[in-house]
């Protein structure tokens, strides 16, 4: 592919995410994914799935983003890849109701784990997710380590003692795996 195609390619692919992320963040500011519980979040099914359906198509039918998509380096899509299923494990918190001041005051922690490709023993800890502001419920977990996140190939939360452990002794609640082999060549 030419470097100008490339570029452009590039370009039309951001201004579409930019679009997208402000379109679902201006119907999020109106309500538009609030929901009753008889009522299904069928807001938040479309803007989960709906960028998903629209590359799938952008995909099949262009040429130029099918050679733009195989051209991205793995190391950087895999690292993408865990900040997006970091972002999944928090609407699940969100979803298991830890604003809950029964929670919120237990005596355990919520600890994020990384393991490391190639290992099914080895856990690098990423952090204790803690209340960054009480007054929204919001959990924050910050790690600052592209490095480690570029070897870890599933990440998982465990509940631990208040405070932490160095490894993972809890239960597990949420397992994602990251990593999977290049499906081209």
């Amino acid at each position: 592919m030419l470097s100008a195609d490339r570029r452009k390619v590039s370009s039309i692919l951001t201004a579409i995410l930019a679009m997208w992320f402000l379109l679902v963040l201006a119907a999020g500011y109106a309500g538009a994914f609030e929901s009753g519980p008889s009522r299904p979040p069928l807001a938040v099914l479309l803007a989960v799935v709906g960028p998903l359906l629209i590359f799938a198509a952008a995909y099949r039918a262009s040429r130029r983003v099918h050679d733009f998509v195989l051209a991205i380096d793995l190391g950087l899509l895999t690292a993408v890849q865990s900040w997006r299923v970091i972002g999944v494990m928090f609407l699940v918190f969100y979803a298991f109701d830890l604003e809950d001041p029964k929670v919120l005051n237990a005596k355990h922690s919520f600890q994020a784990w990384g393991q490391i490709s190639g290992s099914s023993t080895s856990a690098v800890n990423l952090g204790i997710f803690y209340v960054d502001d009480p007054a929204q419920k919001r959990w924050m977990l910050r790690f600052d380590n592209p490095a480690v996140l570029d070897k870890i190939s599933a990440v998982l939360v465990t509940i631990e003692p208040h405070g932490g452990t160095s490894r993972p002794t809890g239960q597990k609640l949420m397992y994602a795996y990251l990593g999977h082999e290049p499906n081209h060549p």
